[in-house]
């Protein structure tokens, strides 16, 4: 008799643990990584998450005061991309951009280079162990109607910068993305309009290295101020982040994450206007989530720091969210579930999250 109450509540077990894993409700997830954030006004903070420990990074260089973007070099250390400022202390102080090496053994940061001439910096990516492409958003010479924008090559080794791409076809280059195995650079313009179509912006570019040809993969149309591209799918898809998928005169304007065929050119929005994607800004791919820094959503109600300058100075004190990318029905038609990862009042504009695993 016990043996066949035992059978019959294993099964029992089974089926329930089956139903709430159909429903959704147990996490069969694997462990997060830990996380490296970047945030542009409140420096870096590194996230452990089997004890669920916030940690700012002091490191007692001016350049960091300004973090922008992160890259996860081949070898495992971090580049780290940092905007120009001035010293509000000292307004004759003029801080320029730089690279910044965070090495992944001993976690000790060293400033690479200083990126004089470079305006307004937007993103780095990997070429090989010595060489990065860095786009600079504006180039010109102070009149609106002349300005461009332009992709730089930087040898990290003699520690030199030599323009690559430029044209009028670029008006404000907001991501990179680059494929070793093809040796192709993907180029996200926020404001590109090569279909000159009335307010319809945002363009993907490829640039081949084989011969040196700069295409048009995709006029976007559809999106507003697209600022984040990340591959997925081994280049075979993109993740587009489009920081305002709103457009005037609507006042609370939310952000919306798209999903970007290379091969059929479709893109399908996946989140749209979500209370929680505020101003969503960069993030990775961890086996089927999105992870995502937002900055300014403040889903804690936290007190505003606004002395922000980040993301229009809203200094909201955003937050690093999760963005399921598994099919939630059969047809695919319903939006995808977006979970609140890590929430900080020592927050004030995350713009950048990667793993450190």
């Amino acid at each position: 008799m016990k043996s066949s109450y035992g059978l019959f509540f294993s099964i029992l077990l089974v089926a329930v643990v089956s139903f709430l894993l159909m429903m959704g409700i147990i996490l069969s997830d694997p462990v997060f990584p830990d996380l490296l954030i970047c945030d542009s006004d409140a420096g870096l903070f590194l996230y452990d998450c089997s004890d669920d420990r916030l940690t700012k990074i002091d490191s007692g260089l001016p350049e960091l005061k300004h973090p922008s973007r992160l890259l996860k070099s081949r070898n495992g250390d971090i580049i780290i991309l940092t905007h120009g400022y001035e010293d509000s202390k000292s307004p004759n102080v003029k801080v320029e951009p730089a690279l910044i090496r965070l090495h992944k053994d001993s976690f000790n940061l060293e400033k690479i280079m200083p990126l004089r001439n470079i305006n307004v910096p937007t993103d780095i990516v990997e070429i090989d162990g010595n060489h990065l492409m860095l786009s600079d958003r504006y180039i010109g010479d102070g009149n609106r109607d002349n300005f461009s924008c332009a992709i730089y090559k930087v040898d990290l080794d003699n520690k030199s910068i030599d323009k690559l791409i430029s044209g009028r076809d670029f008006k404000a280059i907001s991501s990179l993305a680059y494929d070793p195995a093809t040796k192709i650079l993907y180029i996200l313009d926020a404001d590109s309009n090569p279909d000159h179509l009335t307010g319809n912006e945002g363009a993907i570019f490829s640039y081949n290295f084989h011969d040196n040809k700069l295409l048009l993969e995709k006029a976007l149309r559809t999106t507003i101020s697209p600022l984040t591209l990340i591959p997925i799918n081994d280049f075979s898809k993109f993740i587009v982040i489009d920081v305002n998928s709103q457009r005037p005169p609507v006042a609370n304007w939310k952000g919306e994450v798209f999903l970007y065929d290379l091969a059929s050119k479709d893109l399908s929005s996946l989140v749209k206007d979500h209370e929680k994607l505020v101003d969503p800004a960069r993030g990775f791919v961890f086996k089927n989530e999105l992870i995502l820094a937002e900055a300014s959503s403040n889903p804690m109600n936290f007190k505003p720091e606004k002395s922000g300058i980040g993301f229009g100075g809203k200094g909201g004190r955003g937050a690093i969210y999760r963005i399921s990318l598994r099919d939630n029905t059969k047809d695919n038609k319903k939006e995808k579930t977006v979970d609140l990862l890590l929430a900080s009042e020592s927050f004030i504009n995350p713009v950048d999250v990667i793993s450190l695993d």
